[in-house]
């Protein structure tokens, strides 16, 4: 990265705090997961489809999904993670992430939302991307035992610890939150680089990584992160990404993945 890049990066920096925003508390602290549906425990592969928000499954499905930010600078450099959950009872899917409300706020037209500090259930629909520009990638995709572990951490959003602090650089954020999740329910995914805040663990931390196959040290300035299906990642400023993934093979940037990507596909909002 030549150092105009670098400074440019940090100028847009504060733009990024406008992706989410803060709401009542009035809603549910938890929601009780049940289901006599029979489930399979089986992880997904990356050759298989996945399931549509508009199809029923007949168990339960999680997907991690995300989308780009809509700003131009900024869309080449971040993205926006969050998670939505099929619920075989109730025949539907619901939507759940972190978000702030900012200056832009207004423009995207959010849906009816329930709200738990920055945490944020059904504020768009499934398939809705950040921007009208950008689209809506499936990452992966849970089922069995693993989409309950998951869904049980998701429906308890008091539980998260920094659900009432947001910061889009370096973190906690969305993405801080979504690997948060991950390790909470003992599930596996390695997040794009252009996951700001993913590996934020406060001041200075250190943590297994969201693969469940590596370490990971984390402080603002530096941070590294080693695994057998992470590769090898330096983090710089808390947020910039540098690394290479020996499988599938890819370098690791600040702007992405170069190389093979781990993504089951993309998604059209209906």
């Amino acid at each position: 990265m030549t150092k105009t890049s670098m400074i440019l990066i940090l100028l847009l920096s504060p733009l990024l705090s406008s992706c989410a925003g803060l709401g009542s508390l009035n809603a549910p602290a938890f929601e009780k997961i049940h289901s006599d549906k029979e489930t399979t425990n089986h992880h997904h592969h990356h050759d298989q489809d996945f399931a549509s928000s508009r199809s029923h499954p007949g168990e339960w499905v999680v997907q991690l999904r995300y989308s780009k930010l809509n700003a131009p600078a900024l869309r080449h450099i971040s993205c926006h993670y969050l998670f939505t959950i099929y619920d075989p009872d109730k025949r539907a899917w619901e939507r759940r992430e972190l978000w702030r409300r900012g200056p832009f706020f207004s423009q995207l037209k959010p849906t009816k939302t329930m709200d738990w500090g920055h945490m944020r259930k059904n504020m768009f629909k499934p398939d809705r991307p950040i921007g009208s520009r950008n689209v809506m990638v499936v990452q992966d995709e849970w089922r069995g035992e693993e989409a309950l572990r998951l869904v049980k951490v998701l429906r308890d959003p008091e539980a998260y610890p920094r659900r009432h602090r947001y910061w889009g650089w370096p973190g906690p954020n969305s993405n801080t939150y979504a690997a948060w999740v991950l390790r909470e329910a003992s599930v596996s995914a390695d997040m794009s680089p252009l996951a700001i805040g993913k590996d934020d663990l406060g001041m200075i931390g250190f943590a297994p990584s969201t693969s469940k196959t590596g370490l990971q040290f984390y402080a603002f300035i530096v941070g590294w992160k080693l695994g057998l299906l992470d590769g090898v990642e330096l983090h710089l400023l808390g947020g910039l990404t540098l690394g290479i993934d020996c499988w599938p093979p890819a370098l690791k940037t600040p702007f992405g993945r170069l190389g093979w990507q781990e993504t089951l596909g993309e998604v059209h909002k209906h």
